[in-house]
């Protein structure tokens, strides 16, 4: 059992553990808008380790330079460190004067390793829109982006921080993804087919909706083209590209190797229809009578 020091100056005794499950991530701390954009302006490198004892566990979060002193499935005793028990649970956190020894193996059973594994990584399972799972902690929602804003500083208790609401099909329905933090800063394109890890659902009056957390990953399926017929409400001419907005407010854009003329003549047939062949938003090529 993990036990907190005895006095308000001493340390609490040292510990023979092994590290079950590691996560690093270099994580924002602030951030400020360059040129319009989202940019992360400091930032540090986290881990989050599991530390079993072969009896019980414990979670450590380390910074920086400490977290190169703990490796996954290495066993050490380790002295000089905090232990927190706020909120309930035993936390693990180096100071100045923690430290670190290799030693012999830690005996961990196999059940104690998937529960070390799952405090580091919590499961997520996939979100079924036919039989949702209402008492998962954390949801994975597949689907194809649909919609999504531009990135945008938010003000909060932690101070400004960066979010995007996306619109994911997955299945039949289209659900509101809100993404914060680092996780706004994901490339996420138009159409891209995605997998977004550890959402926590929220449902009202039956509509459900999603935020990312900050175990929260975005993970792109390959490049799928879509074939489909749009009806085309305004066009937007650009250095780089023609982009088209449709009745759906979707957006696509023309490359000008696919097609690059006088734009003002096809404002004029609005709105209109035309059959596209996309990947990830970017049309590859189209039918259209009013594009000459």
């Amino acid at each position: 059992m993990f036990s907190k020091a005895s006095g308000p100056y001493a340390r609490p005794p040292p510990m023979k553990v092994k590290c079950v499950g590691k996560h690093t991530a270099e994580r924002a701390e602030t951030y400020e808008m360059v040129d319009g954009v989202v940019a992360v302006k400091t930032s540090k490198r986290v881990a989050t380790c599991a530390l079993c004892d072969g009896q019980n566990f414990v979670v450590a979060h380390l910074k920086n330079d400490d977290c190169d002193q703990i490796d996954d499935n290495q066993s050490y005793f380790i002295k000089g460190y905090n232990i927190s028990q706020k909120y309930g649970n035993a936390k693990v956190f180096f100071t100045t004067s923690t430290v670190v020894y290799k030693t012999s193996d830690v005996a961990v059973s196999r059940d104690l390793e998937v529960q070390c594994r799952h405090a580091v990584c919590p499961p997520s399972p996939v979100y079924q829109t036919d039989v949702p799972n209402w008492t998962a902690v954390y949801s994975t929602l597949c689907g194809r982006v649909t919609s999504l804003s531009t990135t945008r500083l938010q003000n909060t208790k932690d101070g400004d921080v960066p979010v995007r609401n996306l619109e994911v099909m997955a299945g039949s329905n289209k659900y509101e993804v809100a993404l914060w933090r680092d996780a706004a800063l994901e490339d996420v394109t138009l159409s891209a087919n995605v997998d977004i890890t550890h959402l926590h659902i929220k449902k009202q009056k039956d509509v459900v909706t999603f935020n990312s957390t900050t175990y929260t990953t975005i993970k792109k399926s390959e490049m799928a083209v879509f074939t489909e017929e749009v009806e085309v409400v305004g066009i937007c001419p650009t250095p780089t590209a023609v982009k088209i907005l449709t009745a759906n407010m979707e957006e696509f854009s023309i490359p000008p190797h696919v097609w690059s003329g006088d734009t003002d003549k096809i404002i004029l047939e609005l709105p209109f229809k035309m059959l596209v062949k996309h990947t990830e938003g970017v049309i590859e090529s189209f039918e259209c009578p009013f594009f000459p």
